[in-house]
């Protein structure tokens, strides 16, 4: 899977993780999925990568080549070609192919960060966390309204982190990067309890959470 090959993962050794990790359950008639996540889930993966990216972020301001620079530099560019391409066509980002554009716009960014660290074990440990919680920020797409100021402010903390990369400023990459992960998982609580209060009836929640992350297999198998 792409997605998973960005982060440095194979896909059947970031399934094996989440059947470790005790992440996905049988659904009779129709197959194994990644589990719904609790809230306690939500804020525990993106706590480790408030913790984890955070100290990335600072080691890649000190070990990052004038290379990897110029990939986050250029992740950077192609958030920001988004940004004028949807604001031209006022295109609808909840519609799935412009969602996938900006996820994995914003995975690219995050892994090269974690590359430039200079850490290999790190690239693998963060990026099935990144992974994770990617997927179940898009399990929850159905309430959630992507906009163009959101996307505008991700490309403006994602720009300070590569300034004070460029800079050599440890603390001061540590500290955005701890920020922009604190401010993902506020949006992202937010969009749970939403659902949260929507979901009223059981059985509909189910199927619709089993439609969703067919949804998602085949839009990440894809890309094999």
């Amino acid at each position: 899977m792409v997605i998973c090959g960005s982060a440095g993962a194979s896909p059947s050794l970031f399934r094996q993780s989440l059947v470790y990790e005790g992440l996905v359950e049988h659904v009779p008639n129709e197959g194994t999925f990644l589990k719904k996540p609790s809230r306690r889930d939500l804020e525990e993966v993106y706590q480790l990568r408030e913790w984890l990216e955070g100290l990335a972020a600072g080691e890649a301001a000190r070990e990052a080549t004038p290379a990897q620079i110029a990939e986050l530099e250029n992740a950077c560019a192609q958030t920001r070609a988004m940004l004028v391409e949807f604001r031209k066509n006022k295109q609808n980002l909840r519609e799935a192919q412009t969602f996938w554009r900006i996820v994995n716009g914003d995975l690219a960014f995050h892994m090269a960060m974690i590359r430039a660290s200079g850490n290999r074990r790190a690239v693998k440990v963060i990026g099935n966390n990144h992974i994770l919680s990617q997927i179940w920020g898009y399990l929850q797409h159905t309430h959630y309204s992507p906009d163009l100021h959101g996307l505008s402010w991700s490309y403006g903390e994602h720009l300070r982190i590569v300034r004070c990369i460029r800079r050599r400023d440890a603390a001061g990459a540590g500290a955005a990067m701890t920020q922009h992960i604190r401010k993902g998982r506020e949006t992202l609580l937010s969009w749970f309890e939403r659902a949260q209060q929507q979901t009223d009836d059981v059985s509909a929640a189910s199927d619709t959470w089993a439609d969703t992350v067919r949804e998602y297999d085949w839009e990440v198998e894809r890309h094999i």
